[in-house]
C-alpha cells in the first residue's frame, strides 16, 4: 500500500489507460516519494510540496504535477518496467520534471543523485515490478 490514504499497488505491472489520469499520478507519487526508486526518498526533506498531491484531482491544478503526469502519460510509463525501458533510452527523462519538485536551492541535490535513482531502476530488471 502507498501513502496515507493507502492506495493499493499491483504486485504486477498492469497498464493504465490513456483516461486514466490518477492511475499515472499515482506512479508519479510512488516515483517521487522513493517507492519506485529507493533513492528517490532521500529527497523527500527537500520536495517543495508532498508526491501524494500527483495522485489527487485538486493537484492537477498545479504546473509541476501536470507536467509530470504529462509525460509519464505521453510515454504511457505506469510501471517500473515501463520507466526502466525509457530509462535505458534516455536516462535524463523526467530529470527536469524532477526538478521542478525540488525546493529552491535543492536543485545540485537532485542532479547529483539522479544516476543513482536512474540505476536503481535500471538494475532492477529481471525482478518483479511491484510499483
Amino acid at each position: 500500500h502507498f501513502g496515507s490514504p493507502r492506495w493499493k499497488l499491483p504486485l504486477r505491472a498492469s497498464l493504465c489507460s490513456v483516461d486514466d489520469s490518477l492511475g499515472y499520478g499515482a506512479f508519479a507519487a510512488a516515483l517521487l516519494s522513493g517507492a519506485v526508486s529507493a533513492p528517490f526518498g532521500d529527497l523527500r526533506d527537500r520536495l517543495c510540496a508532498k508526491p501524494v498531491l500527483c495522485a489527487r484531482p485538486e493537484g492537477k491544478t498545479q504546473r509541476r504535477v501536470g507536467e509530470l503526469v504529462h509525460q509519464l502519460t505521453h510515454r504511457k510509463v505506469c510501471t517500473k518496467a515501463s520507466l526502466r525501458a525509457q530509462w535505458e533510452k534516455d536516462p535524463k527523462w523526467l530529470l527536469q520534471q524532477a526538478r521542478d519538485w525540488m525546493r529552491k536551492g535543492h536543485e545540485h541535490a537532485l542532479e547529483r543523485l539522479w544516476p543513482r535513482i536512474v540505476a536503481f531502476v535500471l538494475m532492477e530488471g529481471g525482478g518483479g515490478d511491484r510499483a
